[in-house]
């Protein structure tokens, strides 16, 4: 077997390019909207998990409005969202 540069020069007209650190890289809109929405997404998850677990720590009967003020921050959320997802909680059985 000859190398391509051989066969190149010996006639045989085989010409090869080399493909390395070929830094080019193809995406679809949809792929970079995704990839732009999905860690903010599970960002938001993160502090929905980490909000309902102060809320499993905290004591039973606590004003909702006063948990949201105190684990919300706790959690990375604001008041308004933490008391939205606090009155989601306590709907699930």
């Amino acid at each position: 077997m000859t190398s391509p540069a051989r066969s190149h020069a010996a006639g045989l007209g085989i010409q090869t390019v080399p493909i390395t650190n070929c830094a080019v890289k193809f995406t679809r809109p949809a792929d970079q909207h995704a990839a732009a929405v999905i860690p903010s997404q599970l960002d938001g998850l993160r502090k929905r998990e980490r909000l309902r677990d102060l809320y499993r720590q905290a004591p039973p009967g606590d004003d909702l409005g006063h948990l949201a003020e105190t684990l919300g921050p706790l959690a990375g959320l604001d008041h308004k969202k933490a008391l939205s997802l606090l009155t989601e909680f306590v709907a699930l059985p």
